[in-house]
């Protein structure tokens, strides 16, 4: 059993459920390239099928019924989502393979102090809290949608809808319901878990110089080879981090330009009269593309910050006091390179950090209010 399995299959890991879900949605790194190959085609076909569908209603309802265009409109936006994330896991199925493997090389926190594995402990707890939550929401957002051929007699989203096609149209949208459910929660959860681990790799780190200060009035020996191993730690956690970020640019990018416009279109068509059920369906979209934009920029947020604040806490330990130069240098060199700020963006041209959340929020209702005033 190589490493990449291991790794995927312990319980005990954070990306464990996030891995599965991509494992339904075909997008598993471990899935033969034939099989993902096909049922990815398969999905896209249908979901274009779809996009051709909401544009037809979107020109037969524009002068008569904006609000149902509306509605069309965020049915390709949708649609787009999901392709666009499949596209990118695709074209980077190796570096997510090589971010799974590299996880072995992780630090445990069995190596610590009792202090130090609870806090490990409560955070993993927490996150795996989190994730629950967003799991339940996305679920709830995807049944509210499939239900609404039973509570309303229409699609669950809205399209042109051809003659005698309607009973084949929601299979076809129950299918690709599923697959959006898996597809979105598994990336979104797989981004946000692995960088839940990362950022307990930097806690880890911290705690790791904090208890060096004891080898180094002990043994300078034992001080240097604890140090080095600090050092090398840092550059790892460092370029696993730009690895990361290169990998998820792209989703970062769709994320922000797709969750602007599907929030917007989501409360505006919430606000507006028609079935409770189908509003409700907006509303818990709306809910869901906050919480995905989340999933992106608060991680990133904690990230960051983690990662920065190694300078500070070398500048605390007693590292000045240390006789052996090697280890000043060492220290140095640990608090140079935590003075360049670690950042996820989407190609330069967008942050993803918690002040980029708060101009989405914003952003939407800016959107939403000039619908309001155009309608």
């Amino acid at each position: 059993m190589d490493t990449f399995t291991k790794t995927s299959l312990d319980g005990d890991d954070l990306i464990t459920i996030p891995l599965k879900f991509l494992w339904y949605a075909h997008l598993h790194p471990s899935l033969s390239s034939a099989r993902s190959t096909v049922h990815n085609t398969f999905t896209i076909t249908l979901t274009c099928l779809v996009i051709a569908l909401a544009v037809k209603g979107i020109q037969n309802t524009y002068n008569e019924d904006i609000f149902f265009a509306a509605e069309c409109l965020q049915t390709c936006l949708l649609t787009v989502h999901v392709i666009g994330k499949i596209l990118i896991m695709r074209v980077q199925r190796n570096a997510i393979r090589e971010l799974v493997s590299k996880k072995s090389v992780f630090w445990r926190p069995e190596d610590f102090t009792e202090e130090t594995q609870k806090e490990y402990l409560i955070v993993i707890m927490r996150v795996r809290k989190i994730m629950r939550y967003y799991y339940t929401l996305a679920l709830t957002t995807v049944l509210l949608y499939d239900l609404q051929p039973v509570l309303a007699g229409t699609l669950p989203i809205a399209c042109y809808v051809p003659p005698f096609s309607f009973k084949y149209l929601v299979v076809v949208v129950w299918y690709l319901s599923f697959v959006t459910c898996v597809t979105i929660c598994g990336i979104d959860s797989f981004f946000c878990s692995l960088a839940a681990c990362i950022w307990l790799q930097f806690k880890l780190l911290h705690s790791k110089i904090k208890e060096n200060d004891i080898y180094i009035e002990q043994s300078q020996k034992k001080a240097w080879t604890e140090v080095k191993e600090s050092v090398d730690h840092h550059v790892f956690l460092l370029g696993y981090c730009e690895s990361l970020n290169t990998t998820f640019q792209g989703m970062f990018l769709i994320q922000f330009l797709l969750a602007v416009l599907n929030g917007a279109l989501g409360m505006f068509i919430f606000m507006q009269p028609g079935v409770w059920s189908n509003r409700l369906k907006c509303f818990a979209y709306f809910v869901r593309t906050i919480s995905e934009s989340a999933f992106y920029c608060l991680p990133a947020e904690f990230l960051a910050n983690s990662a920065n604040e190694v300078g500070d806490v070398v500048y605390e330990s007693k590292w000045y006091n240390i006789n052996k130069e090697q280890i000043k240098k060492c220290y140095t060199l640990l608090m140079m390179k935590s003075q360049k700020s670690l950042i996820f963006s989407a190609y330069g041209l967008i942050w993803i950090n918690l002040r980029t959340l708060v101009v989405i929020y914003k952003t939407i209702f800016s959107y939403f209010t000039y619908l309001n005033s155009t309608k």
